[in-house]
């Protein structure tokens, strides 16, 4: 009889994909998705280069993506059988481009050109989109206290503005961009960059942009980043994309109408030095209104001395922020210390070796506080081999057993005979 709201992340499909080992090899998954793609079917896109490592992980990562929409069609289900559907507003958004390069922690076409649904009862109808007003995630929570017809906070509060009224099949005026920001990612490392989108253009600024910084981000830990590296060494045109990607450049001007994949920079094409100029006195304009530190840099585009001031505070604040992470991590008890104080509680003993069609006794002392009481304990007997093609570490069988105070349980596992 209460009003709810539930928000559901669904870790699917960031990384690690589905059934993706470490080394982009494929490995047993047992979340499997309504549908697994292969390397031969998948889409390639623009931005990144067309090879077999790519298309295998771009097979784990779409079918990824399917698990996901698997999970959201049971979140929907559940809302069904509930009885609520009709009286529930449900909106589903991604947070970014896939988390490959030129897509995640970047603000190209493809990094923030993310899908977003809305499902509002006697209100939307199905199949209907948006095709020429654009919004933004920082909308998001003003059409929420819209929706919900909740009163908004001061208007310095939220930069955002609702687009109820396009929900409803309405017009918004001065829906023709959307602003772009990115600072820093999980690891500390500050690369700010800025732009704006237009339906015609997407202009970016990246003061962080020298020539030797290099770009840290989670996508370069992937098996497409990694084949960039390697055909580099042989083919020009990915060297160039690869040192895009690692270095940037300070502008960029893109023709997203025409080229959504971002491949042609027009920074310095004269047929586009309008559009480059309005661009940059709105970018300034909003990046001002927003109180961001980064519009004196637009607006005198030229001042490196300016740019290279404000990079020193950043590569500064980058450094104190990894230098504060890394004395909270020490001050952390170290894995010797958790793995010694595990071994005063629970001790393993194991015989030296074992034969096939036998039995294996493992016996385990245990020394539980008190005040721990019983203490469900799982003990499980894996296979292991030399060949790496051969099923390692594959589960033959598992014991569960109750253990409480001091004292010790012997526990006996067959051994089969194909091990």
């Amino acid at each position: 009889g209460k009003a709810f709201c539930l928000m559901v992340n669904i870790s699917d499909p960031h990384k690690p994909f589905y059934a993706q080992g470490k080394g982009g090899e494929t490995i047993a998954d047992p979340h499997v998705p309504t549908r697994v793609f292969t390397g031969d079917e998948v889409p390639v896109p623009g931005f990144i280069p067309d090879d077999e490592v790519v298309r295998k992980e771009l097979a784990h990562y779409y079918s990824s993506v399917r698990r996901a929409d698997d999970c959201f069609r049971e979140i929907m289900t559940a809302l069904d059988e509930s009885g609520q559907a009709d009286h529930t507003f449900v909106m589903f958004l991604s947070d970014h481009g896939m988390p490959l390069p030129f897509a995640k922690t970047q603000l190209y076409h493809h990094s923030t050109h993310t899908p977003l649904m809305v499902r509002w009862p006697g209100v939307t109808q199905a199949g209907s989109e948006d095709t020429h007003h654009m919004v933004s995630a920082v909308d998001f929570v003003p059409t929420l206290l819209d929706v919900m017809g909740h009163k908004h906070p001061t208007p310095q509060r939220l930069h955002g503005r609702s687009f109820a009224p396009l929900i409803r099949g309405e017009a918004q005026t001065d829906r023709g961009f959307v602003i772009l920001q990115y600072n820093e990612n999980s690891g500390r490392n500050r690369h700010p960059m800025r732009g704006i989108q237009t339906r015609e253009y997407l202009y970016l600024y990246n003061p962080w942009s020298d020539g030797k910084r290099k770009f840290a981000t989670a996508t370069t830990g992937t098996m497409t980043y990694r084949q960039m590296v390697k055909r580099a060494e042989n083919e020009t045109d990915i060297a160039t994309r690869l040192r895009l990607f690692d270095h940037r450049v300070l502008e960029e001007l893109y023709d997203v109408k025409n080229d959504p994949d971002c491949l042609v920079n027009l920074i310095g094409d004269p047929n586009h030095q309008a559009a480059l100029e309005e661009l940059r006195s709105q970018l300034a304009q909003s990046l001002n209104d927003l109180k961001d530190p980064v519009a004196p840099l637009v607006a005198a585009i030229d001042d490196n001395a300016l740019r290279d001031a404000y990079m020193a505070k950043e590569d500064e604040r980058s450094q104190n922020a990894r230098k504060a992470r890394q004395q909270k991590t020490n001050k952390q008890p170290n894995a010797g210390a958790a793995k010694r104080k595990l071994k005063d509680v629970i001790n393993v003993d194991v015989p030296k070796s074992v034969s096939r069609g036998g039995k294996c006794s493992v016996v385990i002392h245990h020394r539980i506080p008190k005040s721990l009481d019983s203490q469900n304990l799982t003990v499980t007997l894996k296979s292991a081999s030399m060949d790496p093609a051969s099923n390692v570490n594959a589960r033959i069988h598992r014991e569960i057993v109750k253990i409480a105070g001091t004292g010790e349980i012997s526990i006996d596992f067959n051994v089969p005979d194909e091990v």
